[in-house]
């Protein structure tokens, strides 16, 4: 113990004059704070795909830059589906919207909380379709990579605390949802 009490003691002196010392630094030049138009970002996704189950999604995006590590929004999406897997093609059309935020705890990642909103049909044992709607809450993390002057790429993977497996209606197949973007900044 008595050997401890020295060198504690001289981990805290260092400590003292390290934080003293880094309050004397000269003032470093500041650029001017963002506008509010400077703060918007606009962004979002597209999905495609065709063969037996033709997919097509549009879900753009707008978020604000709240804080320098914060970011909040809020995405709008389409999308229709057309499955040929059934003895006659059956098309759905669902639409949505969510309310993210996101903190980032190093400047390429972040964590991120979700509602989502989703108005969906469903195909019955009949082939004829059914519209429900469902509210989520997720939360994960992702990472973001900008690609140019105000613009970036995005990716997330967000577990669902709403998922219910049991739902066989469910418009998710799993509790893990991934999603990718692109954003950019005016």
């Amino acid at each position: 113990m008595r050997g401890l009490l020295p060198g504690l003691l001289g981990v805290v002196l260092v400590l003292l004059c390290s934080s003293a010392f880094a309050q004397t630094r000269p003032p470093q030049p500041s650029s001017p704070p963002p506008t509010a138009k400077d703060r918007f970002f606009f962004g979002g996704g597209l999905g495609l795909s065709f063969g037996d189950v033709d997919y097509v999604e549009v879900a753009p995006l707008i978020g604000y830059h709240i804080m320098p590590k914060l970011d909040g929004g809020m995405q709008v999406f389409y999308r229709w589906v057309n499955d040929s897997r059934y003895p006659e093609d059956v098309s759905t059309d669902d639409y949505g919207a969510n309310l993210f935020v996101r903190y980032f705890v190093l400047p390429s990642i972040f964590v991120q909380g979700q509602y989502e909103f989703i108005n969906y049909e469903f195909v019955l044992p009949s082939l004829d379709t059914e519209r429900d709607t469902t509210n989520s809450f997720l939360a994960g993390g992702g990472y973001s990579q900008p690609i140019g002057h105000g613009a970036g790429f995005y990716f997330s993977v967000l577990y669902n605390f709403s998922y219910d497996d049991n739902d066989p209606n469910s418009p998710y197949t799993d509790a893990w949802q991934a999603q990718a973007g692109v954003t950019v900044g005016f």
